[in-house]
């Protein structure tokens, strides 16, 4: 955080700076994740693909809701980081202009909110990570 004081006139301003993180960081953390993601679908994909099949057990009905949950969600996430990108962040580098005060706490938020994704999407992989190595052991036992 930088601080600096301007003495005009009169009165003394102050102008506190934060630097943010840059757009192309979370664009390429964004992009590594979803990458990510794809790699563990493919192990889990092959993963299953070792395991006898059950028929009283209705796979192809789940994973098509969960593949439409997932998608859904990656493309909330992808419209979020070009809003983010092309609309949100010119914002929130001139705020020291008078006129877009008002926008300071709302993009704060949505920072946070951006954050609160990536931190999301670590642990949907962690959560991945998971699945897959019981999915190994378990494979190891047959």
């Amino acid at each position: 955080m930088q601080v600096v004081l301007c003495r005009c006139a009169n009165p003394i301003h102050i102008s506190i700076f934060t630097c943010r993180p840059d757009i192309s960081d979370l664009e390429k953390q964004l992009t590594e994740q979803s990458n990510r993601l794809l790699n563990l679908q493919e192990m889990v994909d092959e993963l299953a693909s070792k395991h006898p099949y059950n028929p009283d057990e209705d796979y192809v009905e789940v994973e098509e809701k969960l593949w439409a949950h997932l998608e859904s969600f990656l493309e909330t996430a992808r419209s979020f980081n070009t809003v983010y990108t092309k609309e949100i962040r010119p914002w929130t580098h001139m705020m020291e202009v008078p006129q877009v005060h008002g926008f300071g706490p709302a993009a704060n938020r949505l920072l946070e909110a951006y954050k609160m994704l990536l931190k999301f999407l670590g642990n949907l992989k962690n959560l991945w990570d998971s699945h897959a190595a019981v999915g190994v052991r378990s494979s190891e036992t047959v």
